[in-house]
């Protein structure tokens, strides 16, 4: 009787220590449930050496700026936004310009479009943005 006693007791902690560990696990990694796709470059990707994307890509960021007079606004790298909760911590942004309805400040976008070199650095045209 003692041993089943014991082995219950065992299961029960047993369960309980793994139900903690995946509770701790997500607590630490909350934005896993946003996740960017693989093929889905970052804004820091594409500031290392943006001369080597070519045609079309798509880019996932956080909407730091919006330019509604000029179709344009700028997003910086999700995961330095993920880190630091604001959008004006990133060291690195892109502008997009975007013929359609702008996103709004904060927004988790993705862009489809291409990157075209300009006098002052290079800006993503989008032909499509959507919002995460």
């Amino acid at each position: 009787m003692k041993v089943k006693k014991s082995i219950l007791v065992s299961g029960i902690v047993l369960l309980i220590t793994i139900a903690l560990f995946l509770f701790v696990t997500k607590a630490l990694h909350p934005t896993q449930g946003n996740a960017i796709p693989q093929n889905v470059l970052n804004v820091d990707d594409i500031a290392l050496d943006p001369s080597v994307y070519t045609g079309k890509i798509s880019v996932a960021g956080a909407v730091s700026f919006v330019y509604p007079s000029q179709d344009n606004f700028v997003i910086i790298d999700i995961k330095e936004y993920d880190k630091c909760g604001v959008v004006t911590c990133a060291i690195n942004h892109l502008t997009v310009s975007y013929q359609k309805q702008l996103p709004n400040v904060k927004d988790r976008v993705i862009i489809n479009g291409e990157l075209v070199k300009t006098n002052s650095g290079y800006i993503l045209n989008a032909e499509s943005v959507g919002v995460k």
